[in-house]
């Protein structure tokens, strides 16, 4: 499921690009956590109790990892457009 950034409230923020993009821009907030080690271990970053915000550079990327963790049993929500469409905001 696709959340705008307005839509957020006290969820958790995931920033699932590798740490060299988190360093150069990211959401207030947000953790890095890359995507290869929450799709490996998402029970060592996350737990199912908590409500995830996830984002990429254009929301491609964290939608189909979204998919993947509510298929998990996992409360994550996917930012329409990702950090691009946040910046132009």
């Amino acid at each position: 499921m696709d959340i705008d950034f307005n839509e957020i409230g006290n969820k958790i923020i995931i920033d699932i690009r590798d740490s060299f993009k988190y360093l150069e821009k990211h959401i207030e907030r947000s953790i890095n956590i890359p995507e290869n080690k929450i799709l490996l271990m998402p029970e060592y970053y996350i737990n199912r109790k908590d409500e995830y915000v996830l984002y990429c550079d254009t929301g491609y990327r964290s939608r189909k990892v979204c998919a993947y963790l509510n298929s998990k049993g996992y409360k994550v929500y996917n930012l329409t457009g990702g950090i691009n469409l946040y910046l132009k905001k």
